[in-house]
């Protein structure tokens, strides 16, 4: 928002124009979740219901043989990693572009 308000002057209009893309910051997180409902991949993981296999450590371990969540690794890696990622290189690269756009303006 900062940055499309302060560095690139949007406008209210424009704001609203965008504003259904927004919905998709809301509708991630809700679809990941129902797959990872449907695919059993939310199972106990140290202290809390995590991405993982069942029971933990039959990916790693042949002795036990995986009751679900055989596929939990790759998912979380695309469910939980990469939006993070993601997140923080937008973030930084946002914090970026405003502060030479301020370093500019005041030189």
């Amino acid at each position: 928002y900062f940055l499309l308000f302060i560095r690139f002057g949007w406008t209210e209009s424009q704001f609203r124009k965008a504003e259904p893309f927004v919905l998709t910051f809301v509708l991630y997180p809700l679809i990941t979740a129902i797959l990872c409902v449907e695919w059993e991949l939310f199972n106990p993981f140290l202290c809390r219901c995590w991405i993982a296999s069942y029971p933990l450590g039959c990916l790693e371990n042949d002795e036990f043989e995986c009751i679900r969540g055989e596929r939990a690794e790759s998912l979380k890696t695309i469910f939980f990693t990469l939006p993070v990622a993601a997140s923080f290189v937008i973030v930084c690269m946002s914090m970026i572009l405003l502060c030479l756009y301020v370093f500019q303006m005041e030189s």
